[in-house]
Order: C-alpha cells, then sequence, then structure tokens
C-alpha cells in the first residue's frame, strides 16, 4: 500500500492530504480584547473588534473627537460617546446643530 504524505508547509492546512486549515485563533492562542473576536484566516486571522475599538488586538480605544467634526470656535466641547461610538458637539452659547454649525443669535 503507497501512503500518499503531502508537505503542507507554509500552507495554512495539515493532515494527510493538506485537508485540514488551521485555525490560528486556536494554535496561537489568540486574545482579542475589549470583546473583539478572533476571525480565521488561512495563514493568519484579525480580531473583529467593537466599533469603539482599533488594533491588532483591539487594545486601541477610539477617539471619537479626534476627526474633530465639531466646528472649534464654534464648539464648547466635543464629548465622546463610546457605547455609541460617536460624539456629541457642546456647543458655545448662541450655536447648536449636530456640529455647533447654526448661528441662533
Amino acid at each position: 500500500v503507497n501512503v500518499i504524505q503531502c508537505d503542507c508547509s507554509d500552507t495554512g492546512f495539515e493532515g494527510a492530504q493538506c485537508e485540514t486549515e488551521i485555525d490560528e485563533c486556536v494554535s496561537q492562542n489568540v486574545t482579542c480584547l475589549h470583546e473583539g473576536t478572533c476571525v480565521d484566516e488561512v495563514l493568519g486571522y484579525h480580531c473583529e473588534c467593537h466599533c469603539a475599538f482599533t488594533g491588532q488586538f483591539c487594545e486601541e480605544e477610539v477617539d471619537f473627537c479626534a476627526e474633530q467634526l465639531c466646528v472649534a470656535e464654534n464648539t464648547y466641547m466635543c464629548i465622546p460617546l463610546v457605547n455609541s461610538c460617536n460624539h456629541r458637539c457642546q456647543c458655545e452659547e448662541g450655536w447648536e446643530g449636530d456640529h455647533c454649525e447654526l448661528d441662533i443669535d
């Protein structure tokens, strides 16, 4: 009986005929932080993060005020709303709108 043994090196697969895909999330014991989910890929993985986090392992918190969507001169402060993955602009007196862009005086 001839037994064929395949060389699965660097393929992301294992088994006698390289028929089983290796789950790198399991084999590398990957931990995605902040309720992120590890997604297996051939020869790798990635973490799917909650919208409030980013980074290879969901380790970095997203700064929802970094994009400066609030009109700076009309805004008292930008308030990050982490649970809803958004921000809110708290306007100076005399201004309103989602980005403090409306002059109400």
